[in-house]
């Protein structure tokens, strides 16, 4: 199936189940759910790849804190399946991919998809809430 063909039923299950996605024009599908921006991301050569992208959800602002946030990364990754954590310029993002032999997998495995994504966020939140806690009672401040 071509990737336009793949766009629009992925677009058509969105908005079937209540989203309002939009395709931007990198071609990734854009959809918001909680509060949050994610994005579908389709391969145009791998038919079979998905991947659900929660971008830029935590900002990073010292050299210090970066330090916590990749010790919060490495622990996510440890206890969650399927979803990885990556800084670009700063900005945290989470995914979760798969390889889906047909778009129909996706329909069974999207709600499943999104709440893991939303698990390994929450868990890289609690994670880091520990740290600085840690970090304050240590050194009697916050992170400066």
């Amino acid at each position: 199936m071509k990737l336009e063909e793949r766009l629009k039923t992925y677009l058509k299950h969105l908005t079937d189940e209540g989203y309002s996605p939009e395709i931007q024009k990198d071609g990734a599908i854009h959809f918001k759910f909680e509060g949050g921006n994610y994005l579908i991301i389709l391969d145009e050569e791998d038919e079979e790849y998905f991947c659900l992208l929660y971008p830029n959800f935590y900002s990073v602002e010292t050299d210090k804190e970066k330090i916590l946030v990749m010790q919060a990364m490495s622990h996510v990754t440890c206890k969650t399946k399927y979803v990885k954590l990556f800084l670009m310029s700063d900005k945290l993002c989470a995914t979760v991919e798969h390889a889906f032999s047909s778009p129909e997998s996706f329909f069974i495995y999207f709600k499943e998809s999104l709440k893991r994504l939303q698990t390994g966020v929450h868990l890289f939140g609690a994670t880091m809430y520990f740290q600085l806690n840690m970090e304050n009672r240590t050194t009697g401040h916050a992170l400066n």
